[in-house]
């Protein structure tokens, strides 16, 4: 039985490719988001079919400016989840053409003779990850243009999938030394890259400077690979998936403003990401008592807080029930919130 994972790709009878998303799915649906739609004068290509990116990374504003393309004879992809009480894109079953998974991409190019520029970069790429880290090649992916076969090896990037929790962390420490040695194929984005970088989230999210530039330096996993971009997505291995789409149910309760301590963070590296709290301190909103956790779904904030360090969150808070007992979370990167939501780590405290 196929288990949707984070990242693997949907490709639907009316040529549409979605990128799938978390870890929790109804069983006649799987939650994804546009990611590429046929278009004549498109800048990616499969056989004769001509493709235009809809979303160039996942982000609660993008993916509500991409529900235009599914007026009309689509609406079948919009899905009203009645479980995480939201309106998402979701492909059903039915209109499945092809799936695709990113581990079956390095199959096909460890086994394949014949490979275009950027399909050697990717696999040079994972053999090196490979070894400095001790990591099996069968825990890495590839998703994105490559996965699907319709990248140009003269603009597209090096999109890759680490699988597994231990794996994940192994990447993440190899990758964040090879970044600060000089003779590193493993290179930072440049300060042009970065000067803009910065201001486009200060701008896509109301923060300073400073925070946005705090966020970026602990970014770890995009940068670039022998002066091709690339980026790494750890994954959770099917036997990591403890929760099943419905077994827990999710209320809004408005929004909040709070600190409070990062308790846990070793699900950070995953999308949505989790950090459990703890001395949590109510600013703005209702007075709770067992507000336990922070998740966001904005791959923005994956990896900025630390176990033990105090943050500050505003975000849409959310009673969560199931198995007879319940709780409060902090839901970042919302509809609702609108990009005004945040994690921002407290430093010196």
């Amino acid at each position: 039985m196929l288990i949707p994972t984070d990242h693997d790709f949907i490709k639907t009878i009316e040529g549409f490719y979605f990128c799938v998303v978390g870890y929790q799915h109804p069983e006649d649906r799987i939650i994804s988001y546009l990611k590429y739609i046929p278009w004549e004068s498109g800048k990616w290509r499969n056989g004769e079919t001509f493709l235009k990116r809809v979303l160039r990374h996942y982000s609660a504003s993008e993916v509500l400016r991409s529900f235009k393309h599914f007026e009309g004879n689509f609406q079948h992809y919009v899905f009203k989840d009645p479980i995480n009480n939201i309106i998402f894109t979701a492909v059903p079953e039915k209109f499945i053409s092809n799936y695709y998974k990113p581990q079956d991409a390095v199959y096909n190019i460890t086994h394949s003779d014949s490979l275009d520029a950027l399909q050697e970069k990717a696999f040079d790429f994972i053999v090196s990850l490979s070894k400095k880290a001790n990591v099996p090649i069968e825990d890495f992916g590839i998703t994105g243009s490559i996965l699907l076969d319709i990248h140009n090896p003269s603009f597209s990037d090096i999109d890759l999938t680490i699988h597994g929790h231990k794996s994940a962390f192994k990447i993440q420490k190899i990758v964040k030394k090879e970044m600060d040695l000089l003779d590193s194929p493993l290179k930072r984005i440049p300060k042009q890259e970065k000067d803009q970088w910065v201001q486009r989230k200060i701008s896509q999210y109301k923060l300073s400077k400073e925070q946005v530039e705090l966020i970026l330096m602990r970014k770890w996993n995009f940068g670039y690979y022998d002066d091709v971009k690339f980026s790494i997505h750890p994954i959770r291995k099917e036997s990591e998936i403890k929760e099943k789409y419905g077994m827990k149910k999710f209320e809004d309760k408005g929004f909040i403003e709070a600190r409070a301590r990062i308790k846990e963070d070793t699900e950070s590296i995953y999308l949505p990401c989790k950090y459990v709290l703890e001395d949590v301190d109510i600013v703005k909103g209702k007075e709770i008592q067992d507000l336990r956790e922070l998740v966001s779904f904005e791959g923005f904030y994956c990896f900025v807080a630390k176990k033990g360090e105090l943050v500050q969150i505003k975000g849409k808070l959310e009673k969560v029930s199931g198995d007879n007992k319940s709780y409060h979370r902090v839901v970042i990167g919302s509809f609702k919130a609108k990009e005004q939501d945040y994690i921002l780590p407290i430093l010196n405290s």
